[in-house]
C-alpha cells in the first residue's frame, strides 16, 4: 500500500479463493495505521573545538531532521543520555567534561519520531 499518510487509519480484511476461484467470506476488518518508519538522512561533517574543558560541536544539517541527539559516551561507558538539539541548530556545547577520551556522534530525528543511523563517530581527548 503506498500513498499513505502518517496516522491515516486503514482497515484490511482477508478472503480465501479456492481451486475454483470462488472467493469465501471475508474476515471481520482490522484496523491498522499508516505509520512512518523511515529513518532521516544522518547528519555529516561532525567537528568539534576542543576549548580547555568544552567542546563545541557542528555539523552540517539533515533536511529531513526536526531535532537531533548528541551523545558523548567516554571510554569505558555503556551508554550515555543524549541531549536534544532542536532543528535548525547545527551546534551543541557540550560543557564542562573531565579529561579523558570521549566517542561523540550525532544522530538526527524525524517528525516522527525516527532516528537517523549514527553519522562518523569522532574521538576526542580532553587533556
Amino acid at each position: 500500500v503506498t500513498g499513505l499518510s502518517n496516522g491515516q487509519p486503514l482497515y484490511f480484511s482477508v478472503s480465501a479463493i479456492d481451486a475454483e476461484q470462488r472467493e469465501g467470506a471475508l474476515c471481520k476488518p482490522v484496523l491498522s495505521r499508516a505509520e512512518d518508519c523511515t529513518p532521516p538522512s544522518s547528519p555529516t561533517n561532525l567537528q568539534f573545538e576542543a576549548k580547555g574543558s568544552q567542546i563545541l560541536l557542528t555539523w552540517t544539517t539533515s533536511p529531513e531532521a526536526k531535532s537531533y541527539k548528541v551523545y558523548c559516551l567516554a571510554k569505558g561507558e555503556k551508554y550515555r543520555i543524549p541531549l536534544r538539539v532542536e532543528a535548525p541548530q547545527v551546534e551543541c556545547d557540550l560543557g564542562h567534561l573531565a579529561k579523558g577520551k570521549y566517542q561523540v556522534w550525532v544522530a538526527a530525528v524525524d517528525d516522527s519520531g525516527n532516528e537517523s543511523r549514527r553519522n562518523q563517530l569522532v574521538d576526542i581527548e580532553l587533556k
